[in-house]
């Protein structure tokens, strides 16, 4: 089943262009966040250093875990203030 593009633009009507264009950079910025938090966690994974059963109780082993825990929580923290924009957004169009 496909949706012709009348029926988008109706609804862009509808919601405003400027509601549009917030949604889909909104959209594009959360799903940006998603792909590189994957990626960063395929990153995290393949670390040499984290790889190394000898390292496990050292500094350095903890202090590698914490750096890509804390760039892991905070691309979760983005993509949670994406969705929260996204919401607000398309509530926002709606009232419009």
């Amino acid at each position: 089943m496909q949706v012709k593009w009348s029926v988008f633009t109706e609804y862009g009507k509808g919601v405003g262009t400027l509601t549009c264009v917030v949604v889909l950079i909104v959209f594009s910025l959360y799903h940006s966040a998603s792909v590189f938090s994957n990626y960063w966690l395929t990153f995290w994974t393949e670390d040499p250093l984290l790889l190394d059963v000898d390292q496990r109780n050292t500094t350095a082993y903890y202090d590698k875990n914490m750096y890509y825990l804390t760039i892991y929580g905070v691309l979760g923290a983005i993509q949670g203030l994406y969705d929260c924009c996204s919401v607000l957004s398309n509530n926002v169009g709606r009232q419009s």
